[in-house]
């Protein structure tokens, strides 16, 4: 799997990652940016870049934190993208509220609907995701 750390458009590292937002981790075909991709998750943190290190210790300790499967992270032709969804929010309160509207809006598949709570039927809904997006790339 193929994994963009807080990667802005011009490659270089999106220096709001260090600060306090909200972040979001999302699944897509290797080489067709552009096309659909999957919000897996959406969270808030003091220090985002940090918090995301962590995640992504957890994901490969264990992949079905995301509701991923070993045969995922192997997979080259597969994506896992890791971004600012919104930064410069220092105020808690402002976090909360912008986490809680991206998740309403995006409906992250590892998670609740309205929750940053992972969803225990989170390994089905990404399974399906990614036959999606298999099916609707060519080089997958």
């Amino acid at each position: 799997m193929n994994i963009s750390f807080f990667q802005g458009d011009d490659g270089s590292f999106d220096a709001r990652a260090v600060t306090a937002g909200v972040y979001r981790f999302d699944i897509g075909a290797r080489g067709n940016e552009g096309r659909p991709s999957f919000c897996l998750y959406v969270g808030e943190s003091v220090w985002m870049a940090e918090r995301c290190a962590t995640h992504l210790y957890a994901l490969f300790d264990n992949p079905s934190y995301f509701g991923l499967s070993d045969e995922h992270l192997k997979n080259d032709n597969l994506s896992l993208v890791i971004r600012v969804a919104k930064g410069n929010l220092p105020e808690r309160k402002d976090r909360h509220e912008w986490e809680k509207k991206i998740i309403e809006e995006e409906k992250p598949l590892a998670q609740l609907e309205y929750s940053d709570r992972l969803d225990s039927n989170r390994e089905s809904k990404v399974k399906k995701a990614i036959e999606k997006l298999i099916e609707n790339s060519s080089h997958l």
